[in-house]
């Protein structure tokens, strides 16, 4: 009888360490970026305004600032951008230098959107996967990280400055294993989960 007070103890402490507390909280909806409709509707006009001069097709970003200034984007703008870029591609360099890797140029995954009624799931490849988290640690804006997204022009405001919200070390993780990653947003940008493809 000893033995089955002690055992039915043993077993009441695990339950009350395994199941939580207070079984009636409420799941709170993932928190979307703290920005207003003015802030939101400018990180977007910003990115289709610099992304055709944007090419993010290789191992690194290129931007062309003189055809965005000849073509009267917001010097700026131009300015920001440029900076955003080659602070990118700096840390696109240094994971090259710090890894031991020739390039990037061998990319796992796929690229893709769904948006949905009421989410978005965004697919990166794993080249894109690393060109984001490069960007995040650059601490590069909004627009510039929306620009550099394969049909990121389709997401809601909101999502885009989600994707500008996640850390740069969530993203490299996720892509660990070089094969992309996928992110899930609330259409506010609020952010569900990522891992990888």
């Amino acid at each position: 009888m000893k033995n089955v007070v002690g055992w039915i103890c043993t077993l009441i402490a695990v339950i009350m360490m395994v199941v939580p507390q207070n079984l009636n909280a409420e799941t709170t909806e993932p928190e979307a970026p703290d920005l207003n409709e003015d802030e939101l509707k400018k990180i977007e006009e910003e990115a289709e305004e610099i992304r055709p001069y944007i090419n993010a097709e290789g191992d690194y970003i290129e931007f062309d600032e003189e055809e965005a200034l000849k073509d009267g984007v917001d010097e700026s703008l131009v300015e920001r951008t440029s900076q955003d870029i080659k602070n990118t591609n700096d840390e696109l360099q240094n994971n090259i230098d710090n890894n031991n890797v020739s390039a990037l140029s061998s990319c796992g995954g796929v690229n893709g959107i769904n948006d949905n009624w009421y989410d978005v799931v965004i697919y990166l490849d794993s080249c894109k996967s690393d060109q984001l988290a490069g960007a995040l640690s650059a601490g590069s804006g909004a627009a510039t990280i929306a620009a550099i997204i394969p049909g990121a022009h389709s997401l809601p405001s909101g999502v885009l400055a989600g994707i500008a919200a996640i850390g740069a070390g969530a993203v490299t993780s996720a892509n660990a294993g070089d094969t992309g990653i996928r992110m899930r947003f609330t259409n506010s940008g609020g952010l569900y989960w990522i891992h990888s493809q």
